[in-house]
């Protein structure tokens, strides 16, 4: 991570280097470097040590100071060497109140150690803070600083760290290793005692510590939904490899970073494991450590500021409480440190629910009837208040007043407690213990939002395990409709917030970086994959356009020299006409007489016979009878030449082409074609032709409907055969009949 200690400076003198400018300096950045440098997060990777308060301490890399500050409060005193003057300034700026430190260049410390460095330190501390660190050389140099029960503490990233191997980056400016090499480095410097400390997520920003004395369990590790240092993919569902990790007692080599303490014989820390809740209000800062002494272990809860002293004080109250209201479930004594600063519980042996419940998840489904069970174990025994819930100011204040919430019909419990889940309580020998117990409220609270949260903490402890599409489908199993889920929703990020002063974790909310899952990179590949068929489509479909673009070009061409050569053609026609046009007038001019007389007597034939009457008609069959005597004379000497005839005057001329038409009679016809007319006898008679010519493939009759024609459809009976006539007084007394 680059170094930014000018950058910093320029900070201080812009917001002050006391605890108030820090946090305006967090609040108003969004650099991870500022994060890191500091974020008094960081403390939480050595807070939970217990030191003697006599140790004096060598820091290597003054790293900004948060860490300094940390070792300055709880040892005698603290030497910070660092090979840049920059970052010692910073260090003395955040520190300025602590009188025990000192600071030197790393030049100097090497001259003065020269001199005197034998067994003067009780704890060097230093981080992989360099890229290719020869940590054999480095231990083998630090191991002769330290006293007798001297500790060398070590912090780095894990080389085959499991947020590594799932798409992470480790860090350019630090060398990471693994838990071989380091223990190997440590024990060749003759450190022979050496014990390796997890902090999770990383530790840079340790939210808890685990050891090789207290290791996760199944579900301990959450889902990862953040990160803070830069971008990054989860190419495997890291909760889910870490329960099959912690399984096969290999968590330890794939841990996301190491702390590793090692001495040469030194006695251990007491704490084994702790869990910080740092991101909350001053008032409810707490750290939660499993400790070790003389082979017993007890839980301790210890306020982080001076506000949260109240918060662990109010335990026993919370405790008597309880301890009426469910005979079902037993509560944890507290037992308070004599300045009632710390208080402690027994540590229990047994499992807790949340892992028996977890053990029983099948088919990536829950265990439903399972956690029925579990919920009724620890509610069906639970004083209920004799009134129904009805909101108070108190419940207002932490779990919200929407229209939704205030609205609830339900029960609810005499003390309500919220930190009940399932991950708190524990089978035993000797019954169900609840163990934790920070969140109690007598006041009305709904009953369903109780069960709600400890079926919405098992889901997502479990996340990964499950197929469920988000939590209301995973509580749909246990009857609570989408509306109530969204309500109860609402309660818990009322409650988060009025827990950590906002909903975004406070000034951390500034430093999320972008996680990409590897649902995301699935959904992104698919969508890549689609892109690439569109693509290739459109490519196929730009070569269809091309190609016919250039057909269409080549007839756009080929057009073009057609129409030149029809515009010539038109001119040499248009010149023709011309020409003819001349020709014609000079025609007329000397139209010989023969010619004019023709033309005169067929202006008056026509004028005296008009085409298309029957006067005309009579004046062509004379004359065609005159100009073709045998063929005439034969229609005229015969039936059909004369119906012919006939039917030539009464229907048209399409009779001489048609002649009579003969339809085929069926005894049942599968169609009737009915066919109304009133006159156009010429287009009916079409029609029948058209009907006989192209209806082959069906039995039918055709029903003439004659609505008292004046022309020849009344007799049409006389030029086409097998037809139905009904005139128009028979349909009326058919339809009569009828009715």
């Amino acid at each position: 991570m680059n170094d930014i200690s000018y950058e910093i400076l320029d900070l201080f003198k812009k917001y002050g280097a006391d605890k108030e400018g820090i946090l305006k300096i967090l609040e108003a950045d969004s650099r991870p470097e500022v994060l890191y440098a500091l974020s008094d997060i960081r403390r939480n990777l050595m807070d939970w040590m217990d030191f003697s308060g006599q140790e004096h301490v060598l820091q290597l890399g003054s790293d900004y100071g948060v860490i300094t500050g940390l070792l300055a409060e709880r040892c005698a005193s603290v030497a910070v060497v660092d090979e840049r003057d920059e970052n010692l300034v910073v260090n003395q700026k955040m520190n300025e109140a602590h009188t025990n430190i000192s600071y030197m260049k790393a030049a100097d410390f090497q001259k003065m150690e020269a001199v005197e460095k034998e067994g003067k330190y009780d704890l060097i501390v230093l981080r992989a803070d360099r890229p290719d660190m020869d940590i054999k050389e480095c231990f083998t140099r630090l191991s002769s600083y330290l006293s007798e029960n001297g500790k060398l503490i070590f912090a780095c990233e894990n080389a085959l760290g499991l947020n590594f191997l799932s798409g992470a980056v480790h860090d350019e400016d630090e060398t990471a290793f693994t838990k071989g090499e380091l223990e190997e480095a440590l024990k060749e410097a003759g450190l022979s005692k050496v014990e390796f400390y997890y902090p999770m997520p990383e530790y840079k920003r340790a939210v808890s510590v685990y050891s090789d004395r207290y290791l996760p369990g199944k579900g301990d590790i959450p889902h990862v939904t953040a990160v803070y240092d830069r971008q990054r993919w989860a190419c495997i569902h890291e909760d889910e490899i870490s329960d099959k990790l912690v399984q096969e007692k290999a968590f330890g080599l794939f841990s996301n970073a190491y702390l590793a303490v090692a001495s040469k014989g030194a006695e251990s820390f007491k704490t084994v494991f702790a869990k910080y809740n740092s991101t909350r209000k001053e008032e409810f800062q707490i750290r939660t450590a499993i400790l070790e002494e003389n082979g017993k272990r007890y839980v301790e809860k210890t306020p982080l500021t001076e506000k949260a002293a109240g918060h662990i004080s109010s335990m026993s109250e919370k405790y008597e409480k309880l301890s009426k209201v469910n005979p079902g479930v037993k509560v944890l004594a507290p037992v308070y440190s004599e300045d009632k600063k710390a208080v402690r519980f027994e540590f229990l042996k047994g499992r807790t629910l949340a892992e028996i419940l977890g053990e029983q998840i099948r088919g990536k489904k829950a265990p439903v009837e399972a956690l029925k069970a579990a919920i009724d174990q620890i509610f069906g025994q639970a004083v209920l208040k004799n009134e129904p819930f009805a909101p108070t100011d108190p419940f207002k204040e932490v779990f919200g007043d929407s229209e939704d919430v205030l609205s609830l019909q339900d029960t609810s419990y005499e003390v309500s407690n919220i930190d009940g889940l399932f991950e708190n309580l524990m089978e035993t020998e000797d019954g169900l213990y609840c163990m934790d117990y920070e969140w109690v409220f007598d006041f009305p609270i709904p009953s369903g939002f109780v069960r709600y949260r400890n079926l919405v903490y098992f889901y997502y402890k479990y996340e990964g395990l499950m197929e469920y599409e988000n939590a209301t489908q995973f509580l749909k199993e246990f009857g609570m409709d989408e509306k109530l889920a969204e309500t109860y929703a609402s309660m818990e990020v009322a409650f988060q917030t009025w827990v950590h002063g906002d909903g975004t974790q406070g000034y951390l909310g500034n430093y999320k970086q972008r996680l990409v899952t590897l649902e995301e990179l699935k959904a992104q590949e698919k969508e890549l994959a689609q892109a690439r068929e569109r693509i290739n489509q459109l490519q196929a479909e730009v070569e269809e356009r091309n190609i016919q673009v250039k057909k269409d070009q080549e007839i756009l061409r080929l057009t073009n020299n057609h129409v030149t050569n029809l515009e010539v053609m038109i001119k040499d026609l248009r010149h023709e006409v011309n020409e003819l046009g001349k020709l014609a007038t000079y025609l007329n001019g000397h139209e010989a007489v023969i010619f004019k007389m023709r033309r005169k007597l067929g202006e008056q034939v026509n004028k005296a016979f008009p085409k298309g009457t029957r006067k005309r008609k009579l004046l062509n069959y004379s004359f065609n009878t005159v100009k073709h005597p045998v063929k005439y004379g034969k229609m005229y000497a015969t039936k059909e030449g004369r119906n012919l005839i006939e039917g030539d005057f009464k229907i048209g001329e399409g009779y001489l082409t048609g002649g009579h038409l003969s339809f085929p009679q069926y005894e049942n016809p599968t169609v009737s074609i009915v066919i109304p007319c009133y006159n156009q006898i010429h287009y009916t008679y079409a029609c029948l032709q058209s009907i006989l010519e192209f209806t082959k493939d069906v039995t039918y009759e055709v029903i003439i409907a004659d609505d008292v024609s004046t022309d020849a459809t009344a007799e049409i009976g006389r030029f086409v055969d097998g037809l139905v006539i009904y005139p128009n007084e028979t349909i009326e007394l058919a339809y009569l009949t009828r009715k």
